[in-house]
């Protein structure tokens, strides 16, 4: 708690870094409206707790696969060390500018995380889901039905973080994993 003190009138008093991360806009659209939009820092979660669901994914407008699996997380480089690296996501640096699209248990071994640029508009079609439902960062969860459509783009406006004076993201990383 000392620590965390110092560390807050280090940053009051202007010694500090600023870094700039990107965040995702998600709309659910159902029936052809737009029901539901949010704005997400880590990532967008598509899952059911019962079942495999059937999900069709597009990436700016061209077809990329049908995926039965237990769900699809989509993440910002920040999340990529959240949900979506427990689920066998790659880890992205967050200055870089992409969206990780990560099956969760996959039916298929061959289903594999895939990483797009974040000016891509990944589109995901709900094609058979029971108790399906979408969350962003883990809340405002919605239930999700079949021919519902969550749209995943990079949000127009960033998040500034504040870190303290000599901050590394790799030592942040090194200690988060346990690398040593």
């Amino acid at each position: 708690a000392e620590d965390m003190l110092a560390e807050i009138d280090k940053i009051l008093a202007g010694e500090f870094q600023m870094e700039n991360r990107m965040l995702l806009d998600a709309e659910l659209s159902r029936e052809g409206k737009v029901i539901y939009e949010s704005v997400a820092f880590n990532d967008v979660v598509i899952k059911s707790a019962l079942r495999l669901i059937e999900l069709e994914v597009q990436i700016n407008g061209q077809f990329v696969s049908r995926q039965r699996a237990d769900g699809l997380i989509l993440s910002s480089p920040t999340g990529t060390t959240a949900y979506a690296l427990s689920a066998g996501g790659p880890i992205l640096h967050p200055d870089l500018s992409a969206i990780s699209l990560v099956p969760i248990s996959p039916h298929t071994l061959s289903n594999r995380p895939i990483t797009v640029t974040s000016d891509s508009v990944c589109d995901v079609m709900i094609v058979n889901a029971d108790d399906a439902q979408i969350s962003y960062d883990g809340q405002h969860q919605q239930a999700l039905k079949v021919d519902d459509k969550i749209r995943v783009t990079r949000a127009k406006q960033d998040i500034t973080l504040i870190h303290p004076s000599g901050y590394c993201y790799f030592d942040m990383l090194r200690n988060k994993l346990n690398w040593g």
